[in-house]
């Protein structure tokens, strides 16, 4: 009963909209052709159809819309690829990981083990307004230094060599 009321309502809301558009072409009422299933009576409808003034238009819009949403889709479709080798290469970036933390291991237990000394590593030193020194005179004082612990190294053999005798 209730879906007969609403047929009606929406009938009573067609033939209202069509008397107060701008002349419509022709409204037509076209039987639906018979099914073959049992239909009971308060479910047939009964269609209208509308003319429209701007067909085209409308055809064309509605094509375009179409265009779009299949463009939509194939971008969509592509994401859906990439996203699926991401997957996969990420897989094989993790077997590959194991892969080489077995083999570091192995690598570990087969090598002698060696106690490693460390080496310092020198904060840099702060800036100072003292104008730098040149590599070479770097190079100069740091073989002067040298220089002078062999002389005070020789002459401390020498020295020994002299009691000796």
């Amino acid at each position: 009963m209730a879906a007969k009321k609403n047929i009606n309502v929406k009938k009573k809301e067609l033939e209202k909209r069509i008397k107060k558009a701008v002349p419509v072409i022709e409204v037509k009422k076209i039987p639906k052709p018979p099914s073959r299933e049992f239909e009971a009576p308060e479910q047939k409808q009964e269609e209208f159809f509308v003319g429209l003034h701007n067909s085209i238009d409308v055809r064309r819009n509605i094509l375009e819309s179409s265009r779009d949403m299949i463009h939509t889709l194939q971008s969509y479709q592509k994401i859906s690829e990439i996203r699926a080798e991401k997957f996969k290469r990420i897989e094989q970036f993790k077997t590959v990981m194991e892969e080489l933390k077995l083999l570091t291991n192995k690598l570990n237990k087969a090598l002698p083990k060696v106690q490693v000394k460390e080496v310092e590593i020198r904060a840099k030193e702060t800036f100072d307004k003292k104008p730098r020194l040149s590599k070479a005179d770097v190079l100069s004082k740091s073989s002067i230094s040298d220089l002078e612990k062999l002389e005070e190294e020789l002459s401390k053999i020498e020295g020994r060599l002299s009691r000796l005798d």
